[in-house]
């Protein structure tokens, strides 16, 4: 039976879970990953539009707000306000300043609605965010090829970006060209790819994970510890759970409220009893012949 029947038949009904449980563990893997990768792609989607729309939407207040940027031989800077500081609030209260002079101010910062933001200057990148009111700030270390400290504190911070200052600049980049903020929005491929890993590796380990965990308190329960048993469990269990995984992966994907491991444990809970009534049934057929 091929997969995608076999899908359609295990939501049907129990009746091919005695077929279900002749089936080899590679064959029941394998349609256990193919059916989790479909749907992390499903829920890659939805969740690529919405991450999509809002780096399309900071993009385009970047560009309001800052106009272009140029990335120069002595630093990285706006082409609207190049030697004035500027600050922009996001919707989502992230705060993005410009900072030509490197003189950060530390306790505007402390009293800004924001918990969180960047801290733009020609030299560094860093993103800082508040913690019981206090500020901590993360270097970014992907704009220059020297080695820096990467945590600092409200009282390290200026001292530097002081010496920063003063440093020659050395961009990984190299370019003359004026670019759009626009330009790096990231194609929706990309973002598509990085949910369908994000979402695929996780949901196939905690299948996998809980079903051994079911089929081994089974095999206990009925004393009857074996490899052989644990695998026949492990092949009907995962088969069980299939159902629960389609269903569980609407919640992620359009945001139902509910996390995905709770709705897959809960239906497999509820579709493991009418399946372990039919196979009971059909063993004491089998026996009192």
């Amino acid at each position: 039976m091929n997969f995608f029947k076999t899908i359609i038949e295990i939501c049907k009904g129990t009746k091919i879970f005695l077929e279900l449980k002749k089936y080899s563990l590679r064959k029941t893997l394998g349609y256990t990953t193919l059916l989790i990768l479909i749907c992390s792609f499903f829920i890659a989607i939805p969740q690529t539009k919405r991450v999509n729309t809002i780096v399309s939407d900071i993009t385009s207040k970047l560009s309001d707000h800052f106009g272009k940027f140029s990335i120069e031989k002595d630093g990285i800077y706006t082409t609207f306000t190049r030697e004035q500081n500027k600050s922009l609030v996001t919707n989502n209260l992230y705060r993005i300043d410009y900072i030509f002079d490197y003189n950060v101010n530390i306790e505007e910062l402390k009293n800004s609605i924001c918990s969180e933001g960047l801290i733009w200057t020609p030299k560094a990148l860093l993103s800082w965010m508040k913690k019981e009111g206090e500020l901590f700030f993360f270097n970014n270390p992907f704009l220059s090829l020297k080695k820096r400290e990467s945590i600092f504190t409200e009282a390290t911070l200026l001292p530097f970006l002081a010496k920063v200052a003063k440093e020659p600049y050395d961009s990984i980049i190299e370019t003359d060209e004026i670019l759009n903020f626009e330009d790096f929005n990231s194609p929706i491929l990309i973002f598509t790819f990085l949910f369908l890993g994000y979402n695929f590796l996780p949901m196939l380990f905690v299948n996998i994970t809980y079903m051994l965990i079911f089929s081994l308190m089974h095999t206990f329960l009925n004393a009857k510890i074996s490899l052989k048993h644990i695998k026949k469990q492990f092949i009907i269990n995962t088969f069980i759970s299939l159902p629960g995984v389609i269903i569980a992966s609407f919640f992620p994907a359009f945001e139902l409220g509910f996390d995905y491991t709770t709705i897959l444990l809960s239906s497999f809970v509820l579709y493991s009893f009418p399946v372990y009534v039919r196979l009971t049934l059909e063993k004491s057929k089998e026996c009192s012949k």
